[in-house]
């Protein structure tokens, strides 16, 4: 079974799990693991 991990997908998560960094923008890491997702949470923290 796979999930996409969209952008879409990563913000909704960020508003369930950390309400606080919702205004933050979020942008994919052009070259992400082979099995996870990374993106840019703002401009000084990762999410994955």
């Amino acid at each position: 079974m796979n999930i996409e991990i969209t952008e879409f997908l990563a913000k909704e998560l960020i508003a369930e799990q950390f309400p606080k960094w919702l205004h933050l923008p979020i942008k994919p890491v052009e070259f992400s693991g082979h099995d996870n997702r990374t993106f840019h949470l703002g401009d000084e923290m990762l999410i994955r």
